[in-house]
């Protein structure tokens, strides 16, 4: 039971699809020959690793980038590894806006088990969303199973809040941040300099077009 005047936590539920699954993880490992490596420590008593040494792996020369003649493990049974060139299909923002593109996959990052490559989604949402005629959309239901995720991610609203700052300029997020823990109008044009009646004149229209900046960085 919440207290009187509290909202419960916004959640909804989705079903997370994750690939490859730890069923098909070891499978795909079949004909891989590894070894126990102890790591070196003075004394002794080092770590011991599971190292694939034979069967079916693959080295191939490291990504041009990194300026290496090193090798790399780019296969190992039926996992294909990234050498640090690979690219896979994201989202990308250009500055055009938010476009379809490709980002590189790290070196060592899984591209593909078999013919598939690795995925992490969520589904559509059910149960929750139509218990209270919602939209179906991330935190809008307040009747989603308690066990729902809550799918604020505060990493990706610090990366998020930073673009919109850089995009925005440095004197519109003055301005907001000024708004946000400002009592009214008239608070914001004192802190920019105004006094009297000229303040809260000024601080309004401050105030306005920084909104007006931010709506336009929020549609782009």
């Amino acid at each position: 039971m919440e207290p009187e005047g509290r909202r419960a936590p916004v959640t909804l539920d989705r079903k997370m699809e994750m690939r490859p699954r730890t069923s098909e993880m070891e499978p795909a490992l079949d004909g891989v020959v590894f070894a126990e490596l102890r790591h070196a420590k003075r004394g002794g008593g080092g770590e011991v690793d599971l190292v694939p040494v034979g069967g079916r792996i693959e080295y191939g020369p490291i990504g041009k980038r990194f300026k290496s003649k090193s090798r790399c493990l780019v296969r190992m049974g039926d996992y294909i590894f990234s050498n640090g060139e690979a690219e896979e299909p994201a989202t990308v923002r250009t500055d055009k806006g938010v476009r379809m593109g490709a980002v590189r996959v790290p070196l060592g990052g899984i591209v593909r088990l078999g013919e598939y490559r690795p995925i992490e989604r969520y589904g559509a949402p059910k149960g929750a969303a139509a218990n209270d005629n919602t939209p179906e959309t991330v935190g809008t239901s307040q009747t989603a199973s308690p066990a729902a995720f809550d799918f604020a991610d505060p990493v990706e609203d610090a990366e998020y809040a930073a673009h919109l700052r850089e995009v925005v300029g440095a004197q519109t997020a003055s301005i907001l941040d000024i708004a946000v823990s400002s009592s009214g109008f008239g608070d914001v044009g004192r802190r920019l300099g105004y006094i009297g009646k000229s303040a809260e004149r000024h601080g309004q229209q401050a105030v306005l077009d920084a909104c007006a900046a931010l709506d336009a960085a929020l549609a782009a």
